[in-house]
Parts: structure tokens; C-alpha cells; sequence
């Protein structure tokens, strides 16, 4: 007995070990195919890398990252918030955007009203890159000739969204794709009329006990939407209306910013190829 409260304390070391200096560091890249209801044949295939709270605080950028992003081209890059927490962050965000070779649309999260970083400084480094910034509106888009609607919230978690003013002038027909930093968004029944959103914030719960799973759902709402892909029938249940073709992403992201410890929660890049349902 007098070995046990020892070994407990070694074990718990390790894995604070582990997942403070070893799983924030394992990166991984992840390919998930979405299947889309009624989606437009040319649009089956469409590659979408979802990068997400990337916190960025030293110079240089995660080379595993870059690495990861330049071995598969995409048809649309998108950035759903928590960009940097430093000035020196902004190095490495350059250094991100500079291998970006197709369409970039963000949006803000929370982080980029807390950061020494003014808005100003990281949307014109955002601009210069070409990167559009969806502030609580809508662009109607081609992709390999189909017509696509991208729309953009401001943050949900600190309630800046505003979806049906971002949704005014949104094609009545196509392909509709919903950003928004924090999952909350999908409390707003306006979402119910998108096909697919894709959110962050969450870190997928940063810590992820088995047989207890995430541990921090850092959302509003509290509706269990931490991590993953969530089809119309899971929504339905977590919000208690009837959602019948709305799907939603919750990327893990890349950093943190307090905390930044992890644990069967790996940070990810997300490469997301749409698919027709039923073909």
C-alpha cells in the first residue's frame, strides 16, 4: 500500500507531461467527407481546408502545419477565428497565409477582442493577403462553375453575431456554407436554412478523459456541440427544433490561449471534401 499514493502521483505526472508539452505539439491532418443533400454534381469533390484558432504567439509558424496544407490542394481555405494573441503572432499568421493558393474567407472569434493586437493591425495583414473577412454578411461565389453562398458571423460566444443580417442578399439557391467562430451560432433558427456550418472555439474540450470525454464545452449554449461533425437529426435533438438538412463542424483548432494543455484531443487541420448524399 505504502507504494500506491506514489505510483498514483508518477502516473499523474506523466500524463501532465504529455499533455502539456507532447499532444499540443501532435498535429494532426484530418480528411472527413460531408455528404450534402441536393448538393450541385460539380460541386462533389470540392476540397475545403478548415483551419481554426490558431492562436499564434511566437514568429514562425508550425512547420507540420504549413507542411500539411501544401501537401493537399483545396478549392476554399477557411479561418474560423482566434488568430493570434501576440504581435510577434503575426509573423506566423503571414507565414500561413503566404501558402494559402486558393480562396480565403475568416471570421473573428472572441480572442480578437481580448489580443495587444488592434483590429486594425490584423485585418490590413489580412486584406494584404486577400483574405476575406466576413463581419456578419454574405458573398455569393462560383466554385467550379456551381453557384455557392459563403456567409460570416462576428462571434457567437460573446453575442456579436447578428445571422439573419449576414444572411441579406444570401443566394436563394446553391450551396450554402455557414462560418461562425463559436457553435452557439446554431442556436439561431436562421441557420436552419444553411447546409453546412463550420465552427471552432471549443478545442474540442482540450482535455478528453475516456469514458468521460470532453471536459470544458466552452460554449453558451452548453448543447454538447464541442467536437466533430453533427448531422440534422443530432441538432434536432440538442436544440429542440426540427432541422432537416443542417449540418455542423466543430474543429479542434490548433492552439489556446490560457490553457493550452491537451489530452486525446489533439490539435487538427481539417481538410473537408464535399460529397452528393444518396448518389
Amino acid at each position: 500500500m505504502q507504494f500506491i499514493a506514489p505510483g498514483i502521483i508518477f502516473i499523474l505526472l506523466i500524463l501532465a507531461f504529455y499533455s502539456i508539452f507532447v499532444e499540443p505539439r501532435r498535429l494532426v491532418v484530418r480528411e472527413l467527407d460531408i455528404y450534402v443533400k441536393d448538393l450541385d454534381a460539380r460541386l462533389s469533390g470540392v476540397r475545403i481546408c478548415h483551419l481554426s484558432d490558431l492562436h499564434f504567439f511566437k514568429h514562425a509558424a508550425n512547420p507540420a502545419l504549413l507542411k500539411g496544407i501544401r501537401s493537399r490542394a483545396s478549392d476554399l481555405y477557411v479561418i474560423t477565428g482566434d488568430f493570434v494573441h501576440s504581435h510577434a503572432g503575426l509573423s506566423a499568421l503571414e507565414e500561413l497565409l503566404a501558402v494559402l493558393k486558393a480562396p480565403v474567407f475568416a471570421v473573428p472569434g472572441n480572442g480578437e477582442y481580448k489580443i495587444p493586437v488592434s483590429s486594425g493591425e490584423l485585418y490590413s495583414l489580412l486584406k494584404k493577403h486577400n483574405v476575406q473577412m466576413l463581419l456578419n454578411k454574405s458573398l455569393n461565389i462560383a466554385v467550379k462553375g456551381a453557384p455557392v453562398c459563403v456567409i460570416g458571423v462576428d462571434d457567437p460566444f460573446t453575442q456579436r453575431d447578428n445571422l439573419c443580417q449576414a444572411m441579406q442578399g444570401a443566394g436563394s439557391h446553391g450551396f450554402c456554407l455557414l462560418l461562425a467562430h463559436s457553435p452557439d451560432v446554431i442556436g439561431d433558427p436562421c441557420a436552419d436554412s444553411v447546409d453546412l456550418i463550420l465552427a471552432g472555439h471549443t478545442h474540442g474540450g482540450q482535455l478528453r478523459p475516456p469514458l468521460w470525454g470532453a471536459v470544458w464545452d466552452h460554449t453558451r449554449l452548453r448543447l454538447g456541440v464541442v467536437d466533430g461533425l453533427f448531422s440534422p437529426q443530432s441538432l434536432s435533438q440538442k436544440t429542440g427544433r426540427k432541422i432537416c438538412k443542417t449540418q455542423l463542424f466543430v474543429n479542434r483548432g490548433m492552439g489556446g490561449r490560457a490553457v493550452r494543455a491537451r489530452f486525446l484531443c489533439p490539435p487538427e487541420v481539417v481538410f473537408i471534401t464535399l460529397r452528393q448524399a444518396g448518389v
